[in-house]
């Protein structure tokens, strides 16, 4: 079980990921997440790349938040549980290798992804 093969595409930003059991998954990261603009959650990363901390930058909205990082092969890297009443959360991720990272932050109504690159 797991990603046969993961292929980050620069010229369209998706990545590409295969698997033997259930074929070809394309993974888009956009600006917006969720197709429900009413209950969209303000969500921005920066800086990126990075070379060691990020912050994350949420909506005053966003309730019981929690953020994973996934390498691309899509294991767990890190997580992070985000305090509530902070809008800017500094995370340190130093210790992570070189290269494409997701990061998902969950909150009571939404799964946010974001692709963010570790120098």
């Amino acid at each position: 079980m797991g990603a046969w093969g993961v292929y980050p595409s620069e010229v369209t930003d998706n990545i590409y990921i295969t698997d033997r059991e259930n074929g070809l998954f394309i993974f888009r990261f956009d600006e917006t997440t969720s197709t429900d603009f009413s209950k969209s959650t303000y969500f921005s990363v920066f800086p990126n790349p990075t070379q060691g901390e990020i912050q994350v930058k949420l909506a005053e909205n966003a309730q019981n938040k929690l953020a994973t990082i996934y390498n691309i092969q899509g294991h767990r890297a890190k997580q992070f549980k985000l305090p509530s009443g902070k809008i800017i959360h500094k995370l340190q991720i130093d210790d992570l290798g070189p290269g494409y990272h997701i990061l998902e932050v969950r909150t009571t109504d939404q799964i946010l992804h974001k692709k963010i690159l570790v120098h």
